[in-house]
């Protein structure tokens, strides 16, 4: 009993009988020295009546301990009034504490006595022998301590009742006899029941005057928070297979701007993974461009970045760069994340893949533009590029040439040698224009062996019969070869904007007139008429020439 000298309020020790067998030192300050015992607990102090004071007992065996108030006897008090807490200890004994209940300090020390026993933890006290001081209701409560065995104060028997519940007693024992032989040691951990339950399980030691005196445990019921946690991981889990297995890519940053998660897709269309670094950074590690696929993506049109500073990102497109060099086009939404309150915790963007919607858009506009023979546009795109062309002309006073080209003797090559020789005439036809012409320059197959031809930003009249003259001589020299013998040479048409007309349309007919004009002259040649000249009948002249 050397933990009774530890204690710093006045403590004694008595027997089933009521008399005081033991006290320590702070029990003089009552009157209560070691000298006079043993002495009956009713000769010193005075409770209302000899019944309550063993009620008193009879509650410290059912509950594990009580309250009652009594009054000194001894002469030097005269009538001060105590608080007695009881306790039980081994071999049908009581520890008694003496508060006085006068004041602050006793209020204090009821409002302790409360949280002990209606701590929602179970607490148990042993001294430094780890032998059973006293424990709360709750600890009675959560480990089913039955009531013959909470009278008995039988230490082996509650231990016993602990441990036939955890699923490792080994484990249990183990932490315990580990703690009593490390005095110092705090320790917190979780005990597994084999009803289920879960205890968090605390302990650290009780010392008085620096002198160890014995341990606390603690024990709360953390099952229904455990049940909760393993649900939140379960989701979690549900959660973030959900992100890892979406063709979409998703790139969060938090409420600081700090990059903290790709999913499976982002990663691989980026060609990283995730760095936790700020936005003015994004630029430097990833690859990202405009729509444009060259252009480099500065910060503030990020769309992650202007989600987080609170656009709304709504199927924007830019260009990602992979880790092979590849470029994939991404179209882009997003938003700021915000809690309840209102407070921004990040922002979040889906990256989903268009690199092959792209390109099939690209192949539906060649097709729906473009000849699908010589790859040439066709006369919808041709009209489009003819009249910006017109208009830049207009505004830069420049002269536009638009040349109308048909091939001589084409008809013969198809009905000689089939139309499989006859697109090959025409595919090195276009290959010819596009040797003779600059970058700048338009051509387009109109129609059959028919092709238009663009001359934009002409300074010098003079240039563009030199221009007709040059494919009509490369045809003649490179052609043949293609034709199987037949002689296939090219007649053009000219016609010059402002000169002849502002109107694509118009051009294209002055030019086509031109074209008939240089045919029924000889062919092999080309042909513009003078300025103000009227136009021939156009039906007139077909019907004057040989078609091929």
């Amino acid at each position: 009993m050397d933990f009774l000298n530890h204690l710093p309020t006045s403590a004694c020790i008595v027997d089933s009988t009521g008399v005081i067998v033991r006290v320590n030192s702070a029990c003089a300050r009552i009157g209560l020295q070691a000298e006079l015992l043993p002495i009956a607990f009713g000769d010193h102090f005075s409770c209302p009546d000899a019944e309550s004071f063993q009620s008193f007992l009879d509650s410290i065996i059912k509950s594990g301990s009580a309250t009652i108030d009594c009054v000194s006897n001894w002469n030097t008090l005269h009538s001060r009034t105590f608080q007695v807490l009881g306790a039980q200890l081994q071999d049908q004994q009581f520890l008694l504490q003496f508060h006085i209940t006068e004041g602050a300090v006793c209020s204090d020390y009821q409002l302790l006595i409360e949280q002990y026993q209606h701590n929602p933890a179970g607490i148990l006290l042993v001294d430094k022998d780890m032998n059973m001081l006293s424990f709360n209701q709750e600890f009675v409560k959560m480990w089913g301590i039955p009531d013959h065995i909470q009278k008995s104060r039988d230490d082996e028997q509650s231990l016993q009742t602990v441990i036939d519940q955890v699923k490792d007693p080994d484990g249990f024992l183990k932490q315990v006899q580990y703690l009593y032989r490390h005095q110092d040691e705090v320790s917190t951990d979780e005990v597994l029941l084999k009803d289920g339950r879960c205890f968090l399980r605390h302990s650290y030691p009780i010392r008085a005057k620096d002198v160890y005196s014995g341990r606390a445990w603690y024990f709360l019921d953390i099952s229904e928070l455990k049940q909760t946690q393993i649900q939140l991981d379960e989701n979690q889990k549900f959660l973030e297979a959900v992100l890892e297995n979406i063709h979409d890519g998703i790139a969060v940053c938090d409420e600081q701007g700090i990059l903290s998660c790709f999913n499976r897709a982002a990663k691989s269309m980026t060609g990283s993974d995730v760095l936790h670094i700020p936005p003015e950074q994004w630029g430097r590690q990833y690859g990202m461009l405009h729509d444009d696929g060259t252009t480099p993506m500065e910060m503030e049109a990020n769309p992650l970045y202007r989600a987080w500073n609170g656009a709304k990102i709504i199927c924007e497109e830019m260009v990602l760069i992979d880790k092979d060099g590849q470029k994939r086009s991404v179209q882009v939404s997003g938003q700021a994340m915000r809690d309840s309150a209102g407070k921004k915790l990040g922002a979040v963007v889906s990256m989903h893949d268009i690199t092959d919607l792209k390109d099939y858009r690209e192949q539906l506009y060649q097709m729906a533009h473009h000849d699908l023979l010589t790859g040439l546009p066709n006369r919808r795109l041709f009209y489009q590029r003819l009249r910006q062309c017109l208009l830049m002309a207009d505004r830069n006073k420049h002269s536009v040439a638009v040349m109308f080209l048909d091939l001589d003797n084409f008809k013969e090559v198809n009905d000689r040698f089939g139309h499989d020789s006859g697109d090959t005439v025409l595919v090195e036809f276009a290959q010819i224009l596009r040797e003779c012409l600059r970058e700048s320059d338009i051509v387009c197959r109109w129609a059959g062996d028919e092709f238009v031809v663009v001359l934009p930003e002409v300074k010098r009249e003079q240039d563009v019969p030199k221009v007709a003259e040059n494919i009509c001589r490369a045809v003649e020299h490179h052609l043949h070869r293609h034709a199987q013998g037949c002689r296939v040479t090219v007649s053009i048409g000219v016609a010059m904007a402002p000169q002849h007309g502002n109107n694509a349309e118009q051009l294209v007919r002055v030019a086509d007139v031109a074209m008939y004009q240089a045919k029924q002259a000889g062919r092999n040649r080309f042909y513009a008429f003078p300025v103000s000249t009227p136009l021939p009948d156009i039906a007139l002249l077909r019907r004057k020439i040989k078609f091929e």
